[in-house]
């Protein structure tokens, strides 16, 4: 929710509100909410992403939330701009929307999990802001030949 008041209050500061800039809230506000409402009330299983299916499954979750705000912004470009090159506009929108979570927010999500030992904070299907440390694992020592 602050990004996408930060991205009102960038637009009102750089003096460029337009009446676009309402279909950019509405848009930048409906993807993370689309997200959320997928990982907590839709989807059953905990927040994990230690399979390929649950990689892909958030990859997908991406892609339709980039294609619900690219399909709100867009639009209301057209309308209120026509001589904006549309297509382009669409692109710009969905790559922005789609590029930077699957390369960025990927790996920084996988690497708290597996290699530093967080898991997300909640119940079963839930997941809430912060990272709880998981227990260390008991390493088990084992003799070998050389060692006998």
């Amino acid at each position: 929710m602050l990004v996408v008041l930060g991205n009102l209050i960038g637009d009102i500061v750089s003096n460029s509100l337009r009446w676009s800039s309402i279909a950019g809230f509405i848009g930048n506000f409906a993807y993370p909410f689309l997200l959320y409402l997928f990982w907590t009330k839709i989807r059953k299983k905990p927040f994990s992403l230690r399979t390929g299916g649950a990689i892909a499954a958030l990859v997908a979750s991406f892609v339709l939330c980039a294609l619900v705000q690219t399909a709100i912004i867009t639009p209301a470009v057209a309308y209120f701009y026509p001589q904006v090159d549309i297509p382009y506009s669409a692109a710009t929108v969905f790559c922005n929307a789609t590029l930077y979570p699957i390369t960025f927010s990927i790996p920084f999500m996988i690497l708290p999990q597996e290699e530093l030992g967080f898991v997300p904070v909640g119940s079963h299907n839930s997941f809430e802001l912060g990272l709880t440390k998981r227990p260390p694992r008991k390493l088990r020592l084992t003799k070998t030949d050389s060692d006998k």
